[in-house]
């Protein structure tokens, strides 16, 4: 008999993750709309950003320390078009 598709021995701690993510996703959109009333929507979305740099660093010295590679070109690439497509996103709010 197989196993089931679950993976996750506690579905409760994945399932609370993503109600966190998605609470700072929400209001992710709610300070970026009331960042635009005083900031242009490239210098907001560079602050956003900038904000989220130290977690991003932080998450990748972990990585970086269980020894996996990680391509940073790409990453770089990625994250370029990611910011391209948040301040289109803001410009359109």
């Amino acid at each position: 008999m197989s196993q089931p598709a679950t993976d996750s021995p506690r579905p409760l701690l994945g399932a609370g993750f993503l109600t966190i993510a998605s609470l700072l996703w929400g209001m992710g959109f709610y300070a970026q709309r009331m960042s635009i009333g005083v900031l242009p929507p490239l210098t907001a979305t560079a602050y956003r950003f900038a904000l989220t740099l130290p977690f991003v660093l932080a998450a990748l010295a972990m990585v970086r320390r269980r020894g996996v590679r990680i391509p940073l070109r790409q990453g770089s690439l990625i994250g370029v078009i990611l910011y391209v497509g948040f301040a289109m996103q803001t410009a359109a709010m």
